[in-house]
């Protein structure tokens, strides 16, 4: 099939049936063994088919196949359901959407639903209501929702293996006998996703392990300092 924009193909006023399929970056390996590094990533397979499961619990859309393959290619077989989506009334759709983004932002594996006056004040304005309604039958959203928090456990990893790849002739090259920057550093890989994602509610004034906290309030002349209790967490020993 020639490549063409999805909106083209797409009616979301209408049930439909897509099978897609979306990549990782080059050379890297969704699940399976990494030929390169000898590293098994079989463990994400359980974390994209409950993530997958949550989704659908929330989104009008049926997942009527899915894989997950070694080879970095994830096939979805999905039918879009505007159909069900409008009769949800304005409030169900704006509880749904706000339960949606919860769970990507916090990285969860529990669906969060939201303050019920949070959800009124939202269903008051008809223009996102109706704009919410349509992105609960969009494929887009869909695999945007199950694909963004992989895609931030990824980012630092990108970013390590980057700097690998570069001539060591030249500044700025990573040495191959590092480990990776997250365990350099002892910070839990699923702590720091949880911390990017809400850094007004976490830390304040300043980021680091409990002693560097703790001498950033000395040296500040204060009494407390927001953020002791996610840094045990998020830092190793």
């Amino acid at each position: 099939m020639v490549a063409c924009a999805r909106a083209e193909l797409a009616d979301p006023r209408e049930v439909e049936v897509f099978h897609i399929w979306n990549r990782v970056v080059r050379r890297a390996r969704l699940c399976g063994e990494d030929p390169y590094t000898g590293k098994n990533y079989d463990y994400r397979r359980d974390w994209i088919t409950g993530r997958e499961r949550l989704l659908a619990q929330l989104f009008g859309i049926d997942v009527a196949f899915h894989a997950e393959l070694s080879n970095h290619i994830i096939h979805r077989v999905l039918r879009t359901r505007p159909d069900i989506v409008r009769t949800w009334s304005d409030e169900e759709v704006i509880r749904r959407w706000l339960s949606i983004t919860k769970l990507t932002r916090n990285f969860a594996d529990v669906i969060v639903h939201p303050y019920a006056a949070r959800v009124r004040m939202k269903a008051a304005d008809a223009k996102y209501v109706a704009d919410v309604r349509l992105r609960l039958s969009s494929i887009s959203y869909f695999m945007a929702e199950l694909s963004e928090p992989l895609s931030l456990a990824q980012y630092v990893q990108l970013l390590d293996f980057t700097g690998r790849q570069l001539r060591a002739d030249k500044r700025g090259a990573i040495p191959s006998d590092l480990r990776p920057i997250l365990e350099r550093l002892h910070i839990r890989p699923d702590r720091w996703l949880d911390l990017v994602n809400s850094l007004d509610s976490g830390f304040r004034r300043a980021l680091g392990r409990l002693e560097s906290l703790v001498q950033a309030v000395v040296a500040a002349g204060r009494r407390w300092l927001q953020g002791v209790g996610q840094a045990v967490e998020l830092f190793t020993a």
